[in-house]
């Protein structure tokens, strides 16, 4: 299935996307970050991190936490954390809609160009991007970040 991927950069560097509210979400659900994180096949570690970064772009806390005792602790979202979500899935839903049609053509593309690709996928004459026949795209080592 073909979909939009949305990924908000702010003015101060920081950035907020899918990845991010997709673990909020979780957060949310679990009432933990070690559960989201697990959920999302990614560490404690890189989930406290990412957490840590959309705070810093938000400038407060989006999670709330609390250690152990007879409750055993556990994570939960802020109001702003709430906030952050909803008013991003808004946005994601939005630009999808009005991306339909160009969606569509473009999946259309992808789909004719995997019928024309050699089984072991090409790569292009920069070097930098290498189709797949399975239409997975990968970005070569002057691409990364």
């Amino acid at each position: 299935m073909t979909r939009l991927t949305v990924r908000i950069d702010f003015d101060s560097g920081g950035a907020f996307g899918a990845g991010e509210a997709g673990l909020l979400e979780l957060i949310g659900e679990k009432t933990s970050l070690r559960q989201a994180a697990a959920a999302m096949e990614m560490s404690y570690r890189d989930a406290w991190l990412l957490i840590q970064a959309a705070e810093e772009s938000f400038g407060a806390p989006l999670i709330e936490t609390e250690t152990g005792g007879s409750r055993g602790g556990g994570s939960r979202l802020t109001a702003l954390g709430e906030e952050v979500v909803a008013r991003y899935r808004a946005a994601e839903k939005k630009a999808t809609a009005g991306a339909k049609a160009e969606m569509a053509a473009l999946a259309k593309l992808a789909g004719a160009a995997r019928a024309l690709a050699p089984a072991g996928g090409a790569v292009c004459a920069a070097g930098r991007v290498r189709c797949r026949a399975s239409g997975g795209v990968s970005l070569g080592k002057a691409q990364r970040r």
